[in-house]
């Protein structure tokens, strides 16, 4: 079976504070688009798992979020069968982008359907999130805000057709230690509330007043190349750009196909990962 992994975005994300458990409790809006890994799978009847992947940065199958979807998938189902990933990384590898969590959703998706569907919606985006806080959103889809670590998650209607162009910056930024500095740091709070409403709404343009990353405002200062690519987009057509994530990815929202591929061409800068997409709505 041959499936697709699509990426995500946010639109808006605010980190409200640390758990007892150390997680943290975040709200965020979460967006889809079409960019995707691509992803070939089979059962088998050796109760292997076989990964190959395309890209070196995934590290050692074992460790791989892919793998660990289809051996929970399977421990679970207790079918005796395996299964062969093979998987083609389109997705830039930690870029705040979701492709791990986007790997993960799609192999149990693929996996449930090959067995027959034996798993509801709601079972499998459970499984997710013990995979990650953002595989039950990859599952499910669309436009959502997330509550909790992120598995608290409501459809959002209204977003309109837009494109992306979406840069990763030359630097490496750990999510763990993007965390951190939230616990140390003082920073601005979205309304991520008032972001959905406008969605809701219809209101891009309401939206893109209010949204905000408050990864950003903390660790962006920290890589010029975020404000620059920023400063970018923003000069070439955008109707909105922010940091996606815990970043480094930067992405600019365009109403057209062409405003977006002229602003990808023309950016001068390094970066080491990117392209454009389109949003993927709820209808």
């Amino acid at each position: 079976m041959k499936v697709k992994a699509n990426a995500k975005i946010n639109l808006s994300l605010d980190v409200m504070g640390k758990r007892d458990d150390g997680y943290h409790d975040i709200c965020m809006i979460l967006q889809e688009i079409d960019l995707c890994d691509y992803l070939d799978i089979s059962l088998n009847t050796t109760g292997k798992i076989n990964l190959t992947c395309n890209s070196p940065d995934t590290g050692r199958e074992s460790d791989n979020i892919a793998y660990k979807a289809a051996r929970l998938f399977l421990d679970k189902a207790q079918n005796g069968y395996g299964c062969d990933i093979t998987l083609e990384k389109r997705i830039p590898v930690c870029a705040g982008l979701g492709g791990g969590s986007a790997d993960a959703a799609a192999v149990l998706k693929a996996l449930n359907e090959l067995c027959g569907n034996q798993f509801d919606m709601p079972t499998l985006m459970q499984m997710g999130l013990s995979l990650g806080a953002d595989v039950p959103f990859c599952i499910m889809g669309g436009t959502a805000i997330a509550h909790g670590i992120g598995e608290k998650l409501t459809p959002l209607h209204g977003a309109k057709p837009k494109w992306v162009v979406l840069i990763k910056p030359a630097v490496s930024i750990s999510t763990k230690e993007a965390y951190h500095k939230m616990d140390t740091a003082p920073y601005s709070h979205p309304d991520v509330e008032k972001a959905a409403a406008c969605i809701q709404n219809g209101d891009m343009s309401g939206l893109y007043e209010v949204a905000g990353n408050c990864f950003e405002y903390v660790i962006g200062h920290e890589h010029g190349e975020i404000a620059k690519i920023k400063a970018h987009l923003m000069a070439n057509g955008a109707e909105f750009a922010m940091m996606s994530g815990s970043g480094p990815t930067v992405y600019g929202i365009f109403d057209s196909r062409d405003d977006a591929r002229k602003a990808f061409g023309s950016y001068g800068g390094s970066f080491s990962g990117g392209g454009i997409a389109r949003l993927v709505i709820n209808e």
